[in-house]
């Protein structure tokens, strides 16, 4: 059967918006089978089940298992005791295109 359009390949990714925390961050990541995540400036029109965006959505950059490494911790200590304000974001650790 031939590929006629690009849709056809693809197949529903997790993903992570610039604000998402620690937590978040970590359960998409283990859904996901390629060990990134991109970040994208907005939810797609299709997960909102609503029409379609007059702009489209952008990839702001990219989160990679290895990023979480090098979330700052508020105590210096430990990347899982870090209090709310201080924690890491998406955006905060993501790799740019």
């Amino acid at each position: 059967m031939p590929f006629t359009q690009a849709g056809q390949l693809a197949r529903p990714a997790p993903i992570a918006l610039p604000d998402a925390s620690l937590g978040p961050l970590a359960q998409n990541l283990r859904e996901s089978p390629f060990g990134a995540l991109p970040v994208l400036d907005r939810v797609p029109a299709e997960r909102r089940m609503s029409a379609a965006d007059a702009v489209p959505v952008r990839v702001l950059g990219m989160v990679l298992e290895s990023d979480l490494a090098h979330c700052p911790a508020a105590d210096g200590k430990s990347t899982f005791t870090a209090s709310p304000e201080n924690s890491c974001t998406a955006s905060s650790i993501m790799r740019g295109d």
